[in-house]
This record gives structure tokens, sequence and C-alpha cells, in this order.
């Protein structure tokens, strides 16, 4: 891949001469109508050289441009000589220098030609820069596309949290209030059992009670889990009067609890 770097150097404007012509009357006549423009490349996979290109341009509409010798060096050092033997009118020709290393300074352009059989040369200094190893454009856009990209992350990561906790809130707050129907439909059947039951250490009074409470009414798995955990226990004959009695207690705690917010225990 080549990059392109364009100079933008016009040089040897043309020049003019005037003078009177055979009526009497003033006449200008183009003398040096050499146009050129130089350009300046590095390619991607070049380290240590550049190249310098040319362009020569004939303005003329009816003489030739001749005997074109190019040089680029500096001091009495050159790194290679063009020649082009005519240049039409109206013709234009790139001349290519290749393999300028990217450390040379102080370069010189040094052209010269024959243009209506009298000689012309002129000399132009160049600046060539360091080759960059990447592409200037990426160097400079880089930034700015890292930080849109980390920008567009952002909104987009943002949003889908922003769905994902607004969809997780909306399916709590249906399923509170749902619970809390079903609640509020059986508060009775829940009433109604602790009053039957009594906090008795009877197991089987707690499972009749129990049975009838399911039977009736939704309950939820903690009450069960609860319930089994003191059926267990007041059903084992090694265990006290005293363990019976903290874990009916405990039980009816886990009732009170649920009568309280109902709504809450059932997340």
């Amino acid at each position: 891949m080549i990059v392109l770097f364009t100079v933008g150097l016009i040089l040897a404007a043309p020049n003019l001469l005037i003078g009177q012509n055979a009526t009497g009357t003033q006449s200008t006549v183009l003398q040096t109508p050499l146009n050129i423009s130089i350009d300046k490349t590095y390619t991607k996979d070049s380290d240590s050289f550049q190249m310098i290109i040319v362009t020569l341009y004939n303005q003329s509409a009816v003489t030739s441009i001749k005997n074109i010798e190019l040089n680029i060096g500096q001091g009495t050092f050159f790194y290679g000589k063009q020649n082009l033997n005519e240049l039409f009118p109206g013709q234009s020709q790139v001349i290519v220098f290749e393999r300028i290393p990217n450390t040379a300074k102080d370069l010189l352009l040094f052209i010269s030609y024959e243009f209506s059989s009298k000689p012309n040369s002129l000399a132009k200094s160049l600046e060539l820069s360091n080759a960059a190893k990447q592409p200037i454009v990426w160097t400079t856009l880089a930034p700015e596309l890292i930080s849109g990209l980390l920008s567009l992350l952002g909104v987009v990561v943002g949003a889908a949290l922003l769905h994902w906790f607004t969809s997780r809130r909306e399916r709590i707050r249906s399923q509170n209030e749902w619970n809390k129907m079903l609640f509020e439909k059986n508060e009775g059947a829940y009433r109604a059992f602790l009053a039957g039951w009594n906090e008795s250490t009877s197991a089987i009074l707690l499972q009749n009670q129990f049975e009838t409470l399911k039977a009736t009414s939704f309950v939820p798995v903690t009450l069960i889990d609860s319930y089994k955990d003191t059926h267990v226990i007041l059903s084992t004959p090694q265990t006290t009067p005293e363990q019976k009695q903290e874990a009916c207690k405990a039980l009816r705690i886990a009732f009170d609890r649920f009568i309280a917010q109902p709504w809450s225990n059932l997340i």
C-alpha cells in the first residue's frame, strides 16, 4: 500500500517576455512554460526509504521542452539522475525517484532543460519527513474510533442492564401481587388452622389441622418445610417436652411472619 503526501510545489513559474511586434503593439511571449509538482510517498512495507514523484507539464501550446535532466541530492552526492528527451506541448510526464533514505536531509531537486533552443536550470529544496510505520490516517483516527466504540459499548451495556433490572422488578411486582391475592383469599383458613392447632405438642392434632389447611388453601413451600420439621420433632419419642414446645413456638412464629407479610415470604 502506498500512502501519498502531496507537497504541492509549483516550480519554475513561467517567465514572460514583453516586447513590440511588427505592428508596433505590445505583445507577450511565454518563455519557460515548465510546470513542476512534487509528491512524496512511502510504502507500508518500507521502513527505510521514501519515493519522490516529480510531475512535469509543458504549458506551451506550440513549443516542446527538450533535454530535460533531473537530479536529487545533497551537497555533491546524488541519489540518481533521470532524463527526458522531449516534453511535447500540452504533455505531462511523471518521473519517479525511488529509495530515497528517510534520514536524508537538505535535499535539492536540480532540473535543467532547453526551451526555444535556450538552456534553463533551477534548483528547489525538499523537506522529507521520516516515514511512519503505521498509516497517518489510522494514528489520527484511532483514538476517536476507540472512544466512539467504548461509548457505543457503554450505551449498549447500560440499555441491557436497564432492561434486565426493569424486567426483574416487574416480575417481582407481579409475583408479589399474585401471592398477596392468594393469601387474602385464604386468610380465614390460616387463622382457623392456628386456632385449631393452638400450639399443641400433639403430632396427630398438628397433622390433621395442617392437612385441612392444605386441602382448602395455598400453602407456600417455606411453611410446608417448617411444618415437616416440627412434625418430626413432635413424633419422635426421645424428644423432651421442652424441645416439642420450642418446635411448636418456632412453627407459630413462621406462620405469624407469613400472615404479617405474606408477599415478602413468597418470593
